[in-house]
């Protein structure tokens, strides 16, 4: 009787690599998705600016009410959509007149969260404003703050999450698909920050 052939020791190691890093990638995703924020940080704090990323249809109405109730003096929506006009926006989510006029800015030349994050940077600068509350979907929220946090390390960054905490029971919760997608972005820029901190960290100490 013929003995069963063993598989390579070669393929037995590379199994077992992706077995452990199947699982650690798992695991990360449940961390990733438990500490998703869906309550504001130091919601009664007023901060200098408001930044909201566009993309999900309540940011923009909650970052205007926060601006309404005097949480900042001013508010950048970051990523406009260019065939959007001003008042077309300013009607959409219901903001004043008076209030869109001497206290929201437009920003357009944003295309994805890395462009927001500069956006936001030269707006901040402009203004000379050390904190920010930073309004966007609960999900995207870890990544918008890494990608902010790299683009202007002095600035103290708020998270005001759109959940269904702060805008009500209606808005749908994220699906496992977006959510697995937004952790493979997430890691992606983390793994980007912690390099470039590592080599400089090396580069200091030679």
């Amino acid at each position: 009787m013929a003995r069963p052939r063993r598989r390579p020791r070669k393929t037995v190691y590379i199994l077992n690599a992706l077995a452990i890093l199947a699982a650690l990638w798992l695991g990360g995703f449940v961390w990733f998705v438990a500490a998703l924020p869906e309550a504001p940080q130091q919601p009664t704090r007023r901060t200098d600016g408001i930044v909201v990323l566009t993309g999900g249809a309540y940011r923009i109405a909650l970052a205007s009410r926060l601006l309404a109730d005097g949480m900042a003096e001013r508010m950048l929506v970051s990523g406009v959509y260019n065939l959007v006009d001003d008042e077309t926006l300013r009607r959409s989510v219901g903001i004043s007149p008076e209030l869109f006029a001497c206290c929201v800015d437009l920003g357009r030349a944003a295309t994805n969260t890395a462009g927001n994050a500069q956006e936001t940077a030269a707006w901040a600068a402009d203004h000379n404003y050390r904190s920010l509350r930073v309004v966007t979907d609960y999900d995207h929220m870890p990544r918008s703050l890494k990608e902010l946090q790299r683009a202007m390390p002095a600035v103290e960054l708020i998270a005001h999450p759109v959940s269904r905490y702060t805008v009500g029971k209606d808005m749908k919760t994220a699906g496992l698909g977006r959510l697995a997608l937004e952790y493979l972005k997430f890691s992606r820029v983390a793994l980007s920050v912690w390099s470039a901190e590592l080599w400089r960290a090396l580069q200091e100490a030679l």
